[in-house]
């Protein structure tokens, strides 16, 4: 799934779908790429978003940690 030109509010909702449909996994959000790459991955705990921000670190997540504030930041949205 690739969140372009979506919303924030539109993009966490798909997150929190994902993450409460247990079989797709975690989430990935992957910020290195424009525009902006959010998946699911069964290998990831389903209650956890993995963020790999543009410098190529990875931050964890629980879905609990994740909000529009968090995803904001990370999408480099106002």
């Amino acid at each position: 799934m690739i969140a372009g030109a979506l919303t924030v509010p539109v993009i966490l909702q798909m997150i929190q779908e994902l993450l409460r449909q247990r079989y797709y996994g975690g989430v990935v959000i992957d910020t290195r790429a424009q525009p902006v790459n959010v998946t699911s991955d069964p290998r990831i705990p389903a209650n956890m978003v993995f963020v790999i921000t543009s410098d190529g670190k990875t931050v964890e997540y629980t879905s609990s940690q994740i909000g529009a504030d968090v995803l904001r930041s990370f999408l480099g949205k106002k």
